[in-house]
């Protein structure tokens, strides 16, 4: 019998959003290969609600508290900006506090594993007889360079922006200061995802292209891209769907999420409408800002539906997902999750990053907008092709996502 110890930024559950999703894959995954072991998880807690919603599958929980706002200066002051040694999001979320109660936590329950999710926990760090497991998710470095582009869009940080202080938000909240925040930040994120490469005897991320470019970068010896798996449910009738009905999913206080749906609304929905005035656009994620809230009020016929029970529910009968992505770096979860029950797809370069698929066979590609106006009119409009990039859609997850080619890497990460 083994133990899994997880340190995470954000409870893994419910299921409702990309990351928590994963999260929870990831722990099933552990479960199914030894049904006898024990998974602990220490997290921050990003919602107290939420600790009801523990799965059984979790044995035991933990709560760590986020640094108070002097142990945030002091850590930005010295080790953010005179040291140069860490990136805003570790300085923002490390407690000395918290690696205290960690550090006791993992000699009392003596993991195998210690898997640690995201680099902004990387210092709670501790050398033993277990095996340390790194969980980049994306490579943050390369997100805030290409987010640069899109300040006007976005918070400079994004979820790490919901834990720094209001006095400090309120000073940062200007473009060009936005815009040099995130030179640093992605410089500093960069040197520090090198740097804490040596610690671990383990390196995961969510895309197989950013795990192999890592691997080539840094020599590691053990590098995998483990993404998130899909069931993909036979039909046995032709697919039934709201032709006027368009969806974007996403946890909705996440720049890139929030970033491509403000730019989906200012530039293609008034065009869209304009041409066929009952289309409906549904924003469906949890956490919408203001600035998505008020969407609904500014643009006829959008739905910002907030935290759902059940996404694959609500975007099942949808014509059409649409994912204009401005910036954003790893396998989006969107792309996989509404292709795996046959909801056709439009995105570009960035939305099928790490994913092989086919433009025109296995999904809608795009390159500028007059293309993206185009690939939904004609989704929305060909019955038949609609039914034909479902299909497909389909079986290309069936190919690519299944348990089997999932299960083989963390049988060599765990083995």
């Amino acid at each position: 019998m083994s133990k899994m110890l997880l340190i995470t930024s954000r409870l893994p559950y419910p299921n409702i959003d990309g990351r928590k999703n994963i999260l929870s894959q990831y722990i099933h995954e552990f479960k199914e290969m030894d049904p006898e072991g024990k998974i602990i998880n220490i997290s921050y807690v990003d919602d107290p609600s939420y600790l009801k919603k523990k799965p059984k599958i979790i044995d035991f929980h933990e709560s760590i508290e986020y640094p108070n706002l002097i142990e945030k200066l002091i850590n930005i002051l010295l080790y953010t900006i005179i040291l140069r040694k860490w990136p805003l999001q570790v300085s923002l979320y490390y407690s000395r506090k918290a690696k205290t109660k960690i550090s006791k936590l993992i000699d009392h329950y003596e993991p195998d594993y210690v898997f640690f999710d995201m680099i902004r926990v990387a210092e709670y760090f501790i050398k033993g007889s277990h095996t340390n497991i790194m969980n980049y998710d994306d490579l943050l470095s390369t997100r805030y360079e290409r987010q640069r582009k899109w300040v006007e869009y976005t918070p400079s940080l994004g979820n790490v922006q919901n834990i720094i202080p209001k006095k400090i938000k309120n000073m940062i909240d200007n473009r060009l200061f936005k815009q040099f925040i995130l030179k640093i930040e992605s410089q500093l994120t960069r040197k520090y995802e090198l740097n804490i490469s040596k610690r671990f005897e383990h390196l995961v991320f969510t895309s197989p292209k950013e795990a192999e470019f890592f691997k080539g970068v840094t020599k590691h010896p053990s590098c995998y891209g483990i993404p998130m798996k899909f069931e993909v449910h036979n039909r046995p009738n032709k697919r039934q769907y709201n032709k006027n009905k368009i969806v974007f999913t996403g946890k909705m206080n996440v720049p890139h999420n929030t970033s491509a749906v403000l730019f989906f609304c200012e530039k293609i929905w008034p065009k869209l409408i304009k041409q066929n005035p009952d289309l409906v656009f549904y924003v469906v994620g949890s956490c919408p800002t203001e600035r998505i809230l008020d969407l609904s009020k500014e643009y006829k016929n959008i739905v910002v539906t907030g935290e759902v029970d059940n996404i694959n529910e609500v975007i099942c009968d949808a014509a059409l997902l649409v994912a204009p992505l401005l910036f954003g770096t790893g396998v989006k979860t969107k792309i996989i999750e509404a292709m795996s029950v046959g909801v056709p797809v439009v995105t570009n370069e960035i939305g099928m990053e790490g994913i092989n698929a086919r433009t025109k066979v296995d999904y809608y590609h795009y390159q500028n907008e007059e293309e993206l106006i185009q690939a939904i009119l004609n989704l929305i409009n060909d019955e038949r092709e609609n039914e034909r990039l479902s299909n497909n859609s389909m079986l290309f997850v069936l190919k690519n996502f299944s348990d089997a080619s999932i299960k083989e890497k963390w049988v060599q990460i765990l083995a």
